[in-house]
């Protein structure tokens, strides 16, 4: 098992925190920082179609005029380079007035543009927001929904794989009146943001991963992570389109420990699943492929050396050699300056790459980070066999937006 490290050396660290201050460099593989004074939390990230980047974030943050923490989507465009280009901002200002905005995935539509879904909170109300926009950035049609969280969106595709005019929709429904029935679907005119039909289903505790999923038979999956009898499963959920009963809604996991599932993504027939679980004694990655109806094939629990770090898997992708790419982030909690031989890690938290075959044995990993909190969030392949990673660090005290781009082995030449 082949085991790297990477100090990630933060050069010109004040230059880093204004993101049209930086230099603009051509490279294979990079680590960049983008930040604008507030705090900003990385949520995802697409390629566009000029094969530059695209990336989501929520910026946090307080002025003398709104003294009470608000926050908005941060849309920020990169060349494939990772050099600056653009952002946008929604709402455009910290006004008193303004409502806050949430985001929580980001997709790329099939004819242009991007959907970003997420929750408008307005004077303590939490409202689904669907914001589209164009390659520029520049809003193109907003909608609020009714009380509930957007969790993700996914363009509605027919039985033979062409694309409708509609999108579907996975909200949280939130509020006193519901408090069983907090799972539901919904149907999205594309061009009126207008909802057509919705389906609720029942949840009990559940916290949702970062994908909603069709198959060929235009059925829909998404996943999570549930709360059954004391204990944490993933939890898997198929249903027909605009039909109220699901086809399975299945925990997946051992009852003897906790299971926290983080991202989905479709491989082969079926699943790949990433999350964290207490199995054994502390937090570890672990990974499960599952079949089509939901049954799991295979499992594995990474653990590192000394098993006495926590760990926990974030996101999940599929690699362009038909093997898995697997981001998490590797809690040490190793002080910066201390050895890190081994697999020890770098500074606080850092970044966990690990990337498997179809059956979950392990190929490599590469572990590094800043001397602070670095959180992954995103991962994805590109077609130069460039690894893409995006997450969240601290630079200066702030969240920063990190973006790294590494070699098809995840090392930073």
């Amino acid at each position: 098992m082949q085991k790297k490290i990477l100090l990630l050396i933060l050069v010109g660290l004040s230059s880093c925190l204004s993101e049209d201050s930086a230099e603009v460099v051509n490279a294979s593989t990079f680590v960049r920082y983008f930040n604008g004074g507030f705090n900003d939390v990385s949520v995802g990230i697409e390629e566009t179609v000029d094969k530059g980047l695209l990336i989501l974030a929520n910026s946090f943050g307080t002025t003398a005029e709104t003294p009470d923490t608000k926050s908005r989507i941060k849309i920020i465009k990169t060349d494939a380079s990772g050099n600056f280009l653009w952002q946008k901002l929604f709402p455009d200002s910290f006004e008193s007035d303004a409502p806050s905005y949430i985001a929580r995935s980001l997709i790329k539509r099939e004819n242009g543009g991007y959907v970003v879904i997420g929750d408008e909170i307005n004077n303590g109300v939490s409202n689904v927001l669907v914001l589209v926009i164009d390659e520029s950035g520049a809003e193109v049609k907003k909608t609020v929904l009714g009380a509930g969280k957007g969790h993700s969106i996914v363009e509605n595709r027919d039985m033979a794989g062409n694309i409708t005019n509609k999108y579907l929709a996975l909200i949280e429904i939130v509020g006193d009146d519901a408090p069983t029935k907090n799972m539901a679907l919904g149907e999205i005119d594309t061009a009126t943001l207008a909802v057509g039909w919705t389906q609720t289903y029942g949840a009990g505790t559940m916290e949702f991963t970062n994908s909603l999923i069709l198959n060929g038979l235009s059925q829909v999956i998404w996943g999570g992570s549930v709360t059954r009898e004391n204990s944490k499963d993933v939890r898997l959920v198929k249903t027909n389109q605009n039909s109220p009963n699901v086809l399975f809604d299945l925990p997946i996991g051992s009852p003897a420990a906790n299971e926290f599932a983080r991202s989905i993504c479709r491989y082969g027939n079926g699943f790949a699943v990433v999350g964290t679980t207490d199995e054994n004694g502390n937090d570890d990655i672990f990974f499960k492929r599952l079949s089509e109806s939901g049954t799991e094939q295979s499992g594995k629990i990474f653990l590192n050396s000394s098993n006495a770090f926590d760990e926990s898997g974030n996101a999940i992708t599929t690699a362009i050699d038909g093997g898995l790419l697997i981001l998490g982030t590797y809690d040490s909690n190793n002080p910066f300056d201390a050895d890190t031989s081994g697999d020890l890690g770098r500074g606080q938290r850092d970044y966990y790459l690990i990337k498997i075959d179809a059956f979950g044995n392990e190929e490599w990993r590469q572990i590094f980070g800043s001397r602070d909190d670095d959180e992954g969030v995103a991962v994805k392949q590109l077609t130069d066999g460039g690894i893409l990673i995006l997450g969240t660090t601290r630079l200066a005290q702030l969240g920063t937006v990190m973006l790294v781009k590494t070699d098809a082995l995840g090392d930073i030449q």
